[in-house]
């Protein structure tokens, strides 16, 4: 078993993306640097008391919990900082024994059209799952997201009900499965904070150094008054590795890159999948087939044929973002994951890449 790295994110102006190209970094370096920045995190973490195996559940997608969006009106707030006060209405209601990744910002426009068109579109988008007849609405920028990942269904009830009293709250969006909603947000939310149980992980500030271990509560929420314990991680390490990637159909070259660098973490090799064969056996599909039965026949594959899975898998491989990239040196074989939708369901896909004969194989679909 080799080192696990969750997710990197090296999208827009990501840190490895702007090293790799002003430095002209070859991929052998480029793969050693990013390692060795995991392991510096990782031991980071393990300092202040936290396991890197055990944020998995905020860095990767998981399909049996919900991704929500909470929605808020500052139009109706009194707050120069609305922010604040959104935060700090939500901290109440966490449960102590839960973790999440949180991600927030402005509904702001970034279609390239004009003004009126943009703000119609994006207020569709939005009323496809939450009711904005009750407010009134004016731009899409009056609007105020917190995502949320891996949520219950009892704490997405708890949180709807416990900020119905809240001036400002319009509602929840439930965003677990695709919609242009999703995709819009998922370029334009910023990194929150993570809670990993009581405690609080947030970026340190970029005049901090590395070195800088104290933890300091920089994003002036009431974390302390109820309860938690704040732990902060060098910026840039956070930046990287502590992001969470809202899935997207992604449809530019930035999200392609992202996708070899993520290739790059774990071999001496940048490269878009885009070329790789994809290879899907008889066998291996004739096992899935025995061994999950449930998940093959609730997604509507329990009679496909391999060429036909390879087909999907072709389609979906160059619009997903990778998790849980692995190097195996026992085998010698590089793994990682992706999350497919079939049929409205979210299947985990477990692909092996041989970078020398540049071939995908399906490992597991779970």
């Amino acid at each position: 078993m080799g080192k696990v790295i969750f997710t990197i994110d090296s999208r827009e102006n990501g840190m490895f993306g702007v090293l790799k190209q002003y430095f002209n970094i070859s991929d052998q370096h480029m793969s050693d640097l990013i390692g060795g920045m995991h392991d510096t995190l990782v031991d980071q973490l393990a300092a202040k008391g936290i396991v890197y195996a055990d944020l998995k559940s905020v860095l990767v997608p998981q399909k049996k919990r919900r991704e929500l969006v909470l929605v808020f009106d500052t139009l109706q707030m009194n707050e120069a900082w609305y922010g604040l006060a959104c935060f700090n209405a939500l901290i109440k209601l966490l449960d102590k024994k839960s973790s999440h990744s949180f991600l927030c910002g402005d509904y702001i426009s970034i279609i390239n059209s004009s003004w009126d068109n943009s703000n119609s579109l994006l207020y569709q988008s939005l009323m496809e799952h939450v009711n904005l007849s009750k407010i009134e609405y004016k731009s899409s920028e009056q609007l105020f997201l917190i995502y949320i990942n891996n949520v219950s269904n009892a704490l997405k009830e708890k949180l709807n009900a416990g900020l119905q009293s809240f001036q400002g709250f319009v509602g929840i969006a439930d965003v677990t499965l695709s919609s242009s909603f999703k995709i819009y947000i998922s370029s334009i939310l910023t990194n929150g904070f993570i809670q990993h149980g009581d405690i609080i992980l947030q970026p340190a500030s970029e005049d901090r150094d590395i070195y800088d271990s104290k933890n300091y509560n920089e994003l002036g929420y009431d974390f302390e008054d109820n309860g938690f314990k704040i732990r902060s991680i060098y910026g840039d390490l956070y930046g990287v590795f502590l992001t969470y990637k809202i899935e997207r159909r992604y449809f530019h070259t930035i999200d392609a890159s992202d996708q070899a660098m993520s290739i790059n973490s774990i071999i001496p090799v940048f490269r878009y999948l885009s070329t790789a064969t994809i290879i899907v056996t008889p066998e291996k599909l004739k096992y899935l087939k025995q061994e999950r039965t449930d998940t093959m026949h609730r997604i509507g594959f329990d009679n496909i044929t391999p060429e036909y899975l390879t087909r999907q898998i072709k389609e979906n491989i160059n619009s997903n973002y990778l998790f849980c990239m692995e190097f195996n040196e026992t085998y010698q074989i590089a793994k990682f994951n992706i999350m497919i939708e079939f049929n409205s369901y979210k299947i985990q896909v477990g692909l092996k890449y041989d970078h020398i004969k540049n071939t995908l194989s399906l490992l597991t679909m779970f």
